[in-house]
C-alpha cells in the first residue's frame, strides 16, 4: 500500500530537513594569511602520545589527530575536529573520543581511514565516551545514550557492533561505572545499581554475564567504593572499605568468596591512604601509611603476611609521597621506578627490598610548588625520563637516559622550559613530558631553542640525534584584525597586531597597517606601528593615525604599498572624514585638509575651541566644537572658507557621537539638547534649516532618551522612549507629522540594512532578563517584528555585511558561547546561524561575494564565500511595498477557508460573534486590492473565487477592532 502524504505535511517536512541542513557546515572558511607569524614559544600543542601497532599517534591543539612514522613526510594530520581525546589502542586500531557537530562520540582510525564508529546519542549533546580500555581485542568504555544514563558499552569497531552491555541502573538513571580494568579477558569496574551502592562488578560482555562480584559494604545503598583496580597475574587488586576498616587493600578472583581484604594496614576505620598501585613482577607495589611511618613504599604478594613496608624512605612519621603532581610509578623489567619526596624530590628505583630501594638522581624542581612530572620509558635497552636541570633559577629541563639498573645517568638533550628573560614563566603550559617508543623510534616533545615553541622530536639517545620530526602545527600569536576599511578599488585596509620585540618583563605587541585583496599574495604589511587607529578611506588611499615604530604620533597616508605609506602630519587627529575627495581632520582646535601629499596637507581654519566632530552633508562640511559651558556649537563650511556658526546647543552627550549625523534627503539628523532635554534634530547646513524634528515626551522636561539612528529608504529610523517612557522604534521623514511609532522595542544601537528590502535591528535586553534579539522592519508597524533570540549575546557589538540582499552578521559573545556566522533575509525562517569552519568571526567586511573576517583562536584573517552559505529553508522572500500594510497576521482560527489550494470555488467563514459585521478585502500577491466584500457576517459561509485567475491571494478581514489576514492559492 502506498502511503499518501498530504502536500502541506510534505512541505513542512521538507522545510524541517532544510532547517536541519542549515546547521551543518556549508563550505569552509579559508585562512587568507597568518598575519602575525611570531611563534608563541610558550605554547605546547602536543599531547596524548599513543602507540597502536607500530604507529605513533598524537593530538595537536587538542583537536587534531596526527600520526607519525618518525619522518617529516610520514607525519600526517588524519582528522581535525572540535576536540580529540582518550586515545586508546586495540591492536593496530586507535580508538578515540572526537567532538564535532554531533557532540563527543567514539571514533577510530587505522592510520588510513578515520571515521566515527557510531553516533550513540544523536544531536549535539553526544554520548561523551570515556575510560576506554582494551579487553582482549574488544573496546569497552563508558557512555550515555540519553536513554539509559551513563553505563558500560563495548565495540568491535562497527556501528552495529557498538552496544550497551547492560543497563545496571535501570531506566534513565546512571550506574556511573568507573575504573574499567582488564583482568585476563574479564572486565572489572566500580558501579552503582541503585540498590547496593558503589561496589565491585565484572562483565564478559553480555548482559547476563555482567554481575555484582560482591557487596563488600552491605546495607541499603552503602558503598565500598572500589578504587585503583590493578591486574597482577590474573588476580584483581584494589582498595575498598567494608564500613569497619576504612579504605584498605583487597583482592578478587571474580567470585564473592574469593573477594577478600588482603590486610588492614592502618588498623581501625581510618584507612591507609593507598595510592600508586603498580604490578611489578609477582607483587604489587604501592604507597601507603600504617599510622606510624607516614606514607611510604609497600608491597604485597596477596597475603597478609606478605604485605609489608618495603622501606621507610623518609624515616619517622614524615611521608615520602606528598608531591601534588604524582609519583610516576612505572614497572620496567621487574623493577619499580618512581619519584619520591616531600619538598624536594628524588628519582628512585626499587627491586622490592629495602637495600634495593635507592636514589638514582636528584629531581631538580623549578619551585617548591611545582613538582617534577616525568615519564619512565624503556627504549632500546635504556630507560628515558625527563628531569629539570641543576640551575634552579633558569627554566631548563632535560631528556635523560640510564641503564636498567639505574646507573650511568646521562643528559641526552637540554630543552627549554620558558623564556629565560622572564622569571615568572608558566610551568604547566610549557612543560609537557610526552614520550613514547614506537617502531624503534623514541618520540618526545620539547623546545630545542629559546625562540621556538614546543616541537615534535625524535631521539636516538644522543644530543645530535635529538631532532625535529616535523612542525605539525606552529602556534603563532594572533593578529586580531580589525578596523576594516574598504577603498574605491575594492581593497581592504586593516589593523593587525604584530610583534615589536620583548624586554626583560614582557613581550610587546604592535598594531600594524595591512592591506588585502582577499588573497595571500595580496595581503601585505604596510607599516609597523605601536598603536594605530582611525583608518579613513579617500578614493584608493587610506589615512591613519598613531605612532609608528620608534616614531612620534602623527597622520599617515598609504596607497597600498610600503613605499607609498608616508607620514603627513606630526599630530594624530581626533576626528577625520573624507570630503570632496580630500581628507579633513582636526589638530586640537585647528581644521586641516590633505590630498595625500606632504605639500597638500594644509591648515584650513583655526576654531575658538577644541573640534569634537566632523561630518559631511552634500556640499557642506559640518563641524561641532565644545563650548565653555559644556555645550556644543554647530558650524557649516564649504571646506575652504571660515566656518559659519549655525546653532549653539546647551549640552552635548558625547555617548551619541558614533550615532550622530545620519543623512537623508539633504538633511543631517542628530541628537542634541536645546535646553529642554535631548531631541531629534535635523539640519541642511543653514541656521534656518536647523530645527527640532519632534518632541516625543511632551510631559517630561528632560524629553526622551535616545539610542541609535539609521537611514533606510530615505527615511530616518531611531530608537527612543515614547511619551509613556517605554522604549520604541520610530520612523520619520523629517517632520512631526511624519514621525510614527513602529512598535515597542528595547533600545537599538546597532542596525544593518539590506538594500531597500528590510532593516535589521539588534535591540538590547535589560541586564539579567534573557537573550538579546534580532528584529526586522520594512517601515511599518505590521512588519516590525522579532526574528530570533541571540543566545548569550552581549550587544551592541555587532558586525554586518550585505551580499545579494542577505545580511550576514556576527556578534561578540562574552558568556561562554562561541559565536558563529548568522544570515538573515528579513524573515524569521531565513534568520539563523551556521557553521563556516571557523569560530568567532568578527568583525566582518566583504570583497566581492567573499566575507572577510578575523576568526579562530588565535585570531587571524579569514574569508568565506557567501555563495556557499545555506539558503533559507523557506525560499527567497518577496517584499512588496504595497503588502506592508496588508499582511497583519496569519490566522487559521479566525479565517476558515477550504480547500487551500483550491481549483474552482473557495468557501470562506470568518469567526466572531453571531451577526457581527465583517469586512473582507482580497489582495493580489503584489498587494493591490482585487475584490471587496463590505457586508459580510461572522460565522456565515460564503463562496467566492470562481472568477479569480490562478495565483496567490491575501484575504484581509476586519472584525471590530481586529484585523487578520490569510494567504490562499488558486491552482
Amino acid at each position: 500500500m502506498k502511503l499518501q502524504v498530504p502536500s502541506h505535511v510534505a512541505t513542512r517536512l521538507a522545510s524541517l530537513l532544510l532547517i536541519f541542513a542549515a546547521f551543518s557546515t556549508h563550505g569552509q572558511s579559508q585562512l587568507i594569511k597568518d598575519v602575525n607569524r611570531t611563534e608563541a614559544v610558550d605554547f605546547n600543542e602536543y599531547s596524548d602520545f599513543t602507540r597502536a601497532g607500530s604507529t605513533m599517534y598524537f593530538v595537536s591543539l587538542g583537536k587534531e589527530l596526527w600520526k607519525s612514522n618518525g619522518t617529516s613526510g610520514g607525519t600526517i594530520r588524519l582528522k581535525s575536529l572540535t576536540a580529540v581525546s582518550n586515545l586508546t589502542a586495540v591492536g593496530n586500531i586507535l580508538y578515540f573520543v572526537g567532538t564535532d557537530g554531533s557532540g563527543a562520540e567514539l571514533w577510530k582510525t587505522d592510520g588510513a581511514s578515520t571515521v566515527r564508529v557510531k553516533d550513540i546519542r544523536a544531536g549535539s549533546s553526544g554520548s561523551s565516551p570515556s575510560q576506554l580500555v582494551d579487553v582482549n581485542g574488544t573496546l569497552y568504555f563508558i557512555a550515555n545514550d540519553g536513554k539509559t544514563g551513563v553505563e558500560v558499552w563495548k565495540s568491535n569497531g562497527t556501528s552495529t557492533g557498538t552496544l550497551l552491555v547492560k543497563d545496571i541502573f535501570p531506566g534513565t538513571g546512571s550506574s556511573s561505572p568507573s575504573r574499567l580494568t582488564n583482568v585476563n579477558g574479564t572486565l572489572y569496574f566500580n558501579a552503582n545499581d541503585n540498590t547496593n551502592g558503589y561496589e565491585l562488578w565484572k562483565s564478559n560482555g553480555t548482559a547476563s554475564g555482567t554481575l555484582l562480584v560482591k557487596n563488600i559494604n552491605p546495607g541499603t545503598k552503602a558503598s565500598s567504593h572500589p578504587q585503583l583496580l590493578t591486574n597482577l597475574n590474573g588476580t584483581l587488586y584494589f582498595t575498598a572499605t567494608d564500613g569497619s576498616t576504612g579504605q584498605e587493600l583487597w583482592k578478587s578472583n571474580g567470585t564473592s568468596a574469593g573477594t577478600v581484604r588482603v590486610k588492614d594496614i592502618y588498623p581501625g576505620v581510618t584507612g591507609s591512604s593507598i595510592d600508586n598501585i603498580t604490578a611489578v613482577g609477582d607483587v604489587i607495589m604501592f604507597s601507603a601509611t600504617n599510622g606510624t611511618n607516614g606514607k611510604e613504599l609497600w608491597k604485597s604478594n596477596g597475603t597478609s603476611a606478605g604485605t609489608v613496608l618495603v622501606k621507610d624512605i623518609t624515616p619517622g612519621a614524615e611521608s615520602s609521597f606528598t608531591l601534588p603532581g604524582g609519583h610516576n610509578f612505572t614497572a620496567i623489567n621487574g623493577a619499580l621506578y618512581f619519584t619520591s619526596g616531600q619538598y624536594g624530590a628524588d628519582i628512585m628505583r626499587s627491586d622490592g627490598t629495602s637495600a634495593g630501594t635507592k636514589v638514582i638522581t636528584r629531581a631538580i624542581e623549578p619551585g617548591l610548588d611545582n613538582p617534577v612530572i616525568t615519564r619512565f620509558t624503556l627504549h632500546n635497552g635504556s630507560i628515558y625520563f625527563f628531569n629539570h636541570m641543576v640551575d634552579y633559577y633558569y627554566p631548563y629541563y632535560g631528556l635523560y637516559k640510564m641503564d636498567l639498573n639505574g646507573n650511568n645517568v646521562t643528559l641526552v638533550k637540554q630543552l627549554w622550559l620558558g623564556d629565560p628573560q622572564i622569571y615568572e614563566y608558566d610551568y604547566y603550559a610549557s612543560y609537557r613530558t610526552n614520550i613514547v617508543s614506537a617502531n624503534n623510534i623514541l618520540f618526545v616533545s620539547g623546545r630545542l631553542q629559546q625562540t621556538q615553541g614546543t616541537k615534535l622530536l625524535r631521539s636516538d639517545g644522543t644530543a645530535a640525534g635529538t631532532v625535529v620530526v616535523k612542525d605539525a602545527f606552529i602556534q603563532t600569536f594572533g593578529s586580531s584584525p580589525d578596523l576594516f576599511t574598504k577603498t574605491a578599488n575594492g581593497k581592504v585596509f586593516f589593523r593587525a597586531n604584530g610583534r615589536l620585540g620583548h624586554d626583560e618583563y614582557y613581550q610587546e605587541l604592535g598594531q600594524d597597517l595591512w592591506v588585502t585583496d582577499g588573497t595571500a599574495a595580496g595581503t601585505v604589511e604596510l607599516k609597523r606601528s605601536e598603536s594605530l587607529s582611525q583608518i579613513t578611506a579617500v578614493g584608493n588611499k587610506v589615512f591613519f593615525s598613531g605612532p609608528a615604530e620608534n616614531d612620534d604620533p602623527g597622520l599617515w597616508v598609504s596607497d597600498g604599498t610600503p613605499a607609498g605609506t608616508i607620514k603627513l602630519h606630526d599630530t594624530s587627529p581626533f576626528t577625520a572624514i573624507e570630503f570632496k575627495g580630500l581628507l579633513y581632520f582636526n589638530d586640537y582646535n585647528e581644521l586641516w585638509r590633505s590630498d595625500g601629499t606632504a605639500g597638500g596637507t594644509i591648515r584650513v581654519q583655526t576654531m575658538p575651541v577644541f573640534i569634537e566632530q566632523l561630518h559631511k552633508l552634500d556640499t557642506k562640511l559640518l563641524i561641532t566644537t565644545s563650548t565653555s559651558s559644556n555645550g556644543v556649537n554647530l558650524y557649516s563650511s564649504d571646506g575652504t572658507s571660515a566656518p559659519t556658526l549655525i546653532k549653539t546647543f546647551s549640552s552635548y552627550n558625547s555617548s551619541y557621537r558614533e550615532r550622530d549625523f545620519v543623512n537623508a534627503k539633504g538633511y543631517a539628523y542628530f541628537i542634541a539638547d536645546n535646553g529642554t532635554g535631548d531631541e531629534l534634530w535635523r539640519t541642511n547646513g543653514t541656521a534656518s534649516g536647523t530645527t527640532v524634528v519632534t518632541e516625543l515626551r511632551t510631559n517630561d522636561q528632560n524629553d526622551a532618551d535616545f539610542a541609535g539612528i539609521q537611514m533606510f529608504r530615505d527615511s530616518i529610523y531611531f530608537s527612543a522612549q515614547d511619551d509613556t517612557g517605554a522604549w520604541a522604534l520610530f520612523k520619520t521623514n523629517g517632520t512631526a507629522s511624519s514621525t510614527k511609532k513602529l512598535g515597542n522595542v528595547n533600545p537599538v544601537y546597532e542596525y544593518a540594512a539590506s538594500g531597500t528590502s528590510f532593516l535589521l535591528m539588534f535591540p538590547e535586553k535589560p541586564a539579567g532578563t534573557g537573550n538579546d534579539e534580532v528584529w526586522s522592519t520594512r517601515g511599518t508597524a505590521s512588519t516590525t517584528k522579532k526574528l530570533k533570540d541571540l543566545p548569550g549575546a552581549h550587544l551592541p557589538d555587532v558586525s554586518a555585511v550585505t551580499i545579494n540582499d542577505v545580511v550576514y552578521f556576527s556578534v561578540n559573545f562574552f558568556r561562554g558561547i562561541v559565536p558563529r556566522l548568522w544570515r538573515s533575509d528579513g524573515t524569521a525562517c531565513g534568520t539563523f546561524d551556521f557553521n563556516i569552519g571557523a569560530s568567532s568571526p568578527y568583525p566582518l567586511t566583504s570583497i566581492g561575494t567573499n566575507i572577510i573576517f578575523g576568526g579562530n583562536n588565535p585570531r587571524e584573517l579569514y574569508k568565506y564565500s557567501a555563495a556557499s552559505a545555506p539558503a533559507s529553508p523557506c525560499g527567497t522572500p518577496t517584499f512588496a511595498t504595497a503588502l506592508d500594510e496588508v499582511i497583519v497576521m496569519e490566522s487559521e482560527d479566525i479565517i476558515r477557508s477550504s480547500p487551500n489550494p483550491f481549483q474552482t470555488d473557495l468557501t470562506l467563514s470568518i469567526s466572531g460573534n453571531d451577526n457581527e459585521d465583517v469586512k473582507a478585502i482580497i489582495y493580489t500577491s503584489t498587494g493591490s486590492p482585487f475584490e471587496a466584500h463590505e457586508n459580510l457576517k461572522a460565522n456565515t459561509t460564503y463562496t467566492l473565487g470562481h472568477t479569480w485567475p490562478s495565483g496567490l491571494y491575501i484575504i484581509r478581514a476586519s472584525i471590530g477592532p481586529r484585523v487578520v489576514t490569510k494567504k490562499v492559492i488558486k491552482e
